[in-house]
């Protein structure tokens, strides 16, 4: 029996308790043909740390034996436990085999309760270290059954489920909106990049319909020679400037103060010098065509593994940076290399790229009506991360008892969490 370690006073009332003392394995095993319900639950389905099922298949393409699952059970993936798979059921139906479908004990736990423990730190730990196998590592409900905790009594059970099922809505509501904010954005910008801004007739070009008023030119008639960077190894020492490599480029920009330095000579710097206004390249690698326009930066040269492309005077640099992350550059690359960029990027496949070159008043235009909605993306997805470590936080403090339901903070938390999902939705 492996016991939870807390560094806490754990309230007197709580008693410690196997899993198998406040849940049971559902052993219903069925052709899903006979099931009777048409929604099938594969691993595939769960979304790590999240405790409801919000995506599902349908089962009449199975042909395999699957479990059934009710209303109210719990649905934990065994393969791989240390992607935190587990969800409380809603509804009925079948699920993998990879899943263990469990039923919560009514006169000792609550079954949303019982879903929040299985993704604690204490019990992902204990069902880690249970697995067997090596390529498909599984833990079993033998070895997860006799997982100790002190659980609290049923009433306080469910406060701690409802507040964590609360922050969890709000940060799905954070999601959802950042979701759509990214699909007005796509569509914005087929919408802007075809059309225009002031509704003048389209004319068609090599390059597809574009207004009147609108060029085609390739990238390399408007934009300096594009530069491969520097080959040279990263310092944490600062005898030099900035060193920008490939894994420095995240969806939130760059954090020059983790970037390391690199000892580049003076007479080198300018030629691998970025500046504001500066598009970047990933020239291999799992992000591989993905471009990062550089916007502020201190003293800096970028790596081998990166391409930099500098605007002309006559194009606008944020605009020319929409463009590559439109569907019609990725339509270019694809008829060029692949969609894959096999073999990676190059200078030459750059330099021949054709866009759009509306005038440099339009061009900013479109640049502020995009950059507008990247605020709100990222507004909504700083917020959505909160709430994600607000839910972790409160996920530890109450599972261990350090919070409880009824102390004055508890529903200031918690309403900061609602408002936060409230004004959202607003």
């Amino acid at each position: 029996m492996v016991k939870t370690e807390t560094k806490c006073t754990v309230p007197k009332e709580w008693q410690e308790r196997t899993l198998d003392e406040i849940s049971s394995l559902r052993k219903e095993l069925v052709e899903p043909s006979l099931a009777g319900s048409n929604r099938y639950v594969g691993l595939e389905h769960i979304d790590p740390g999240i405790s409801q099922i919000r995506r599902w298949g349908n089962d009449k393409d199975l042909r395999s034996t699957k479990s059934r699952f009710y209303a109210g059970d719990i649905l934990y993936g065994k393969l791989r436990p240390y992607l935190d798979k587990a969800v409380f059921a809603e509804w009925e139906g079948v699920c993998s085999t990879d899943i263990l479908t469990l039923t919560s004990r009514a006169e000792v736990a609550d079954p949303r309760y019982v879903s929040f423990l299985l993704h604690t730190a204490a019990f992902i730990n204990h069902a880690v270290a249970t697995t067997s196998g090596v390529n498909h590592p599984r833990t079993s409900w033998a070895s997860i059954a006799s997982f100790l905790h002190p659980i609290p009594p049923l009433a306080e059970q469910r406060a701690i489920a409802a507040v964590l099922s609360k922050i969890q809505a709000a940060a799905e509501t954070q999601g959802k909106i950042v979701a759509g904010l990214k699909e007005l954005k796509t569509a914005t910008m087929a919408k802007l990049f075809r059309e225009g801004l002031h509704g003048e007739p389209l004319k068609q070009t090599e390059d597809g319909e574009i207004p009147e008023s609108w060029d085609v030119g390739c990238v390399g008639d408007h934009c300096e020679k594009p530069q491969y960077g520097y080959t040279q190894s990263a310092t944490k020492e600062p005898t030099g400037p900035k060193f920008l490599r490939i894994t420095d480029i995240t969806d939130d920009g760059v954090d020059w103060d983790s970037v390391p330095y690199c000892q580049c000579p003076f007479s080198l710097v300018n030629q691998y010098k970025l500046a504001p206004g500066d598009l970047v390249f990933a020239r291999i690698g799992a992000t591989t065509g993905k471009s990062y326009l550089i916007k502020e930066c201190p003293t800096a040269v970028f790596a081998s593994y990166l391409i930099r492309l500098r605007a002309n005077t006559e194009i606008d640099s944020s605009f020319l940076s929409l463009f590559f992350q439109s569907e019609a550059y990725w339509q270019q690359i694809s008829a060029n290399k692949g969609r894959n960029l096999k073999g990676g990027m190059s200078a030459s496949v750059l330099a021949n790229l054709l866009f759009p070159i509306p005038p440099i008043q339009d061009q900013q235009a479109i640049a502020k009506v995009i950059a507008r909605l990247d605020r709100a993306i990222s507004r909504h997805t700083k917020e959505q991360q909160t709430l994600a470590i607000l839910f972790a936080s409160m996920l530890h403090l109450l599972m261990t008892g350090q919070v409880r339901a009824d102390h004055p903070s508890f529903g200031v938390i918690l309403g900061d969490a609602v408002s936060i999902g409230r004004e959202a939705k607003q």
